[in-house]
């Protein structure tokens, strides 16, 4: 009889001990899940402030890009029409025909002595989405089609920057001996002063840096209006490419 109770109560004991393993396994298998579906909330809302900043970051680049376009669309008229200027009076310049007296008349009563005063483009939503490490979380897509922009506009900022410096040294140079502000000069006390460098002028000391301040120009304008061609066209594919993903 005592070998039948103690293989009774063994497996009463292993009974009891099964149905406690079996929950504790259901109390961790609880456990899991739960844990799991706090991450997944989690990262739920993790995604949809993610989406959030994202939306906020495209409106502001749109807006900036859109305030961008418009800014060259006031300027770049303008800017197309003395780059032909300054091309047409460098034709003439080198033309067979032309004489010390047409080059002087070029300078003189054509020329402008104007340089570019850059425009100023907009990119502190792009620097503030770098500096706070947001940039990660935009679509591929974008980030790549950004990288490309901003990097031609930086290109293209230093080839203008090192053109405008080239062509105020050719100025600087040949204003040293010719006045060209004649516009002004001829309505004040001044006029005889700036008359006076226009006579008896050397030809080979005024034509090569009459020609040098002028081929320097052209080449500033010239840039000046391929690089607001080129960023108007790629600021509107980037314009195109933001605007579905705002919403």
């Amino acid at each position: 009889m005592k070998f039948f109770r103690k293989i009774r109560q063994r497996l009463l004991t292993e009974s009891k001990f099964s149905k406690y393993l079996l929950y504790a396994i259901g109390e961790i298998i609880l456990v899991v899940i739960g844990i799991l579906i706090a991450l997944q909330i989690n990262n739920w809302n993790e995604d949809h402030r993610d989406k959030k900043k994202v939306r906020i970051a495209l409106k502001s680049l749109h807006e900036e890009l859109v305030a961008d376009s418009l800014e060259i669309n006031n300027i770049i008229k303008n800017v197309r029409n003395e780059a032909s200027h300054n091309q047409r009076l460098l034709l003439r310049a080198y033309d067979e025909t032309a004489t010390l007296d047409t080059l002087i008349k070029i300078v003189r009563d054509e020329f402008s002595a104007l340089w570019v005063a850059h425009l100023k483009y907009s990119r502190s939503t792009y620097d503030n989405l770098k500096s706070a490490g947001s940039y990660e979380i935009l679509p591929d897509t974008i980030k790549l089609a950004l990288s490309d922009f901003y990097a031609t506009q930086d290109y293209w900022i230093n080839v203008i920057a090192k053109t405008n410096l080239q062509y105020q040294n050719k100025y600087d140079d040949f204003t040293k001996t010719y006045n060209l502000d004649g516009s002004r000069a001829s309505k004040n006390i001044n006029a005889f002063v700036y008359n006076s460098t226009w006579k008896h002028i050397d030809s080979k000391h005024f034509v090569p840096r009459a020609i040098s301040m002028m081929g320097a120009k052209n080449i500033l304008w010239k840039n000046f209006h391929e690089e607001l061609e080129i960023v108007q066209r790629k600021t509107r594919d980037l314009i195109k490419l933001i605007k579905p993903h705002m919403f």
